[in-house]
């Protein structure tokens, strides 16, 4: 172990949208600013697997590459850089948005984004890419009751695996937001490990078992940013990690706004 290792390090840098296409938010990021991401990484000695090898493996300089909600750009844009260096990258999938746009998000100023189709989803697997649940509507399950909880987190591993003969290993909880309840759930249903948000109190301590913690990626992030996101040091670590709370403390906003929406559908 390094010496300087004084917090649980990160390891994964976490994607939502690589696209020209703007939108009223920070989960963009444009694919030039993604290329120079990849291409500074590699340079920088760091190796590129999908999350399952990266669970297993203790080299420092082993990382992942994860998008959550499985859009449609990740495919048109991510996915050619990736090739052109031989990355494969973990992707999570939202069962019930395969090949529909997201009508499930706050969608501010009416501003929409494909997922993934299911032809667009197996030829990434057979790239060697992995895929992952990102549960069934996307919804925050932190005050679920058990059997909601176990319907999306278990039957939404049950769809993909069948779908796409492909093993599902990690859950990506909606919004990063994790409980003892979800990971206990996790575990249950056969996941190796559940993914949320980096929280500040795994700048002093490890976290949980089959906890997986991630710091996101967004736009304004220069590659040197992103390297910061992979600091073994609680100092340079820190700072990434307090602007990552306090990103996921204002999708507090956009959990209200969906609320508010689902109530109306009704």
């Amino acid at each position: 172990m390094n010496g300087r290792r004084t917090a649980t390090p990160n390891r994964i840098l976490n994607y939502h949208k690589v696209d020209t296409k703007k939108e009223l938010g920070i989960t963009v990021v444009h694919p030039k600013a993604f290329r120079k991401q990849v291409e500074f990484l590699v340079r920088k000695g760091y190796r590129l697997v999908t999350l399952s090898e990266l669970f297993f493996s203790q080299d420092e300089k082993t990382i992942a590459i994860c998008f959550d909600d499985g859009y449609q750009n990740v495919h048109r844009y991510a996915y050619p850089v990736l090739k052109q260096f031989n990355i494969p990258a973990t992707v999570f999938i939202i069962t019930s948005a395969i090949g529909k746009s997201n009508d499930w998000d706050a969608n501010l100023l009416g501003i929409k984004f494909m997922h993934l189709d299911e032809s667009e989803i197996a030829e990434l697997i057979g790239a060697g890419w992995e895929i992952g649940s990102h549960g069934i509507g996307h919804r925050c399950l932190l005050n679920a009751p058990v059997q909601e909880l176990e319907h999306d987190i278990g039957q939404s591993k049950e769809f993909l695996e069948n779908k796409f003969q492909s093993q599902i290993n990690f859950y990506s909880a909606p919004f990063g937001k994790i409980n003892n309840r979800i990971l206990q759930i996790c575990q249950n249903s056969g996941y190796l490990g559940c993914c949320g948000f980096y929280p500040i109190k795994l700048l002093h301590r490890p976290c949980e078992e089959n906890y997986v913690p991630r710091l996101g990626v967004y736009m304004g992030d220069t590659p040197q940013s992103v390297e910061k996101k992979l600091a073994l040091d609680v100092q340079t670590l820190k700072w990434p990690v307090m602007k990552q709370n306090f990103i996921n403390f204002c999708n507090n906003g956009t959990i209200i706004v969906k609320g508010i929406k689902e109530k109306l559908a009704l």
